[in-house]
């Protein structure tokens, strides 16, 4: 039976395990990280001093420390000390000091695209040979909600 969970190496439960609390309080943790995470840098090249409980870094290459050998891994801050973390291909995070969703490929950790570059510029309906003053009137109020949340760009 395996120990660790076959994507994220979560530990698990085995039969007959002793202290079952203390993996399952691991496991516990490891998924808490992983969930939404929001990553606080990916340029920190040693641990922070005083890190917070629940923080994450996207560990570089080269760090040193206590993070020393787990370059591209995610490096969570817990009660318990470090917790690394290798995410599965097609992962997503928030990265907070740059205000964008990476991702991570066979090639490493990419940013994404915000949703502005992703749909491109939304132009209200205009011209044609019928006219139809409701339906525009109503694909032009549906926009420029779009656009109050940020979520398209009007031009």
């Amino acid at each position: 039976m395996a120990e660790y969970s076959s994507r994220f190496k979560v530990p698990l439960l085995v039969p007959g395990q002793g202290q079952k609390d203390i993996t399952h309080n691991e496991s516990i943790e490891i998924m808490d990280s992983l969930l939404h995470a929001l990553i606080e840098s990916r340029s920190l090249q040693v641990p922070p001093d005083i890190p917070a409980i629940g923080q994450c870094w996207l560990i570089p290459a080269a760090a040193s420390g206590a993070w020393f050998e787990h370059d591209g891994g995610l490096a969570f801050w817990t009660a318990g000390g470090w917790r690394f973390v290798r995410p599965a291909e097609g992962y997503t995070a928030w990265l907070k000091a740059e205000g964008r969703r990476i991702r991570l490929t066979e090639q490493g950790w990419h940013d994404e695209p915000p949703f502005e570059a992703a749909l491109g510029t939304v132009v209200p309906p205009s011209g044609g040979l019928v006219v139809d003053a409701e339906a525009r009137a109503a694909i032009s109020a549906i926009l420029l909600q779009l656009a109050g949340y940020g979520l398209v760009d009007m031009g």
